[in-house]
């Protein structure tokens, strides 16, 4: 039998709760930011509007996959959670008209 520490983590990160599929996000986040930093380009000569929206995309995408250290969750995993929660049926114990309590 093998020991293994608690402290090992279970696949390769960069640091707490950032890893290879978070990356691959914020690679993607920073290729829309430049799609539509080229776009705005045509209109903006300005140089920040050329750096502002790579800047806001890819923190966006950071935001959204990074997981929080308390719950170990993302905000996808939570909008994934919550759909898979109201497509389950609910049961409600209580009674509409005259047999309800008051």
């Amino acid at each position: 039998m093998y020991l293994i520490p608690k402290n090992v983590g279970s696949r390769f990160e960069f640091f707490e709760g950032f890893g290879m599929k978070e990356l691959i996000f914020c690679v993607l986040g920073a290729l829309l930011g430049i799609g539509i930093s080229s776009l705005l380009s045509l209109f903006i000569a300005s140089l920040a509007a050329k750096i502002i929206p790579i800047a806001v995309c890819t923190a966006v995408a950071f935001f959204v996959v990074k997981e929080d250290p308390r719950l170990g969750k993302s905000v996808i995993s939570t909008f994934k959670d919550q759909r898979k929660f109201l497509s389950k049926p609910r049961r409600y114990f209580y009674i509409f008209g005259e047999g309800r309590k008051r």
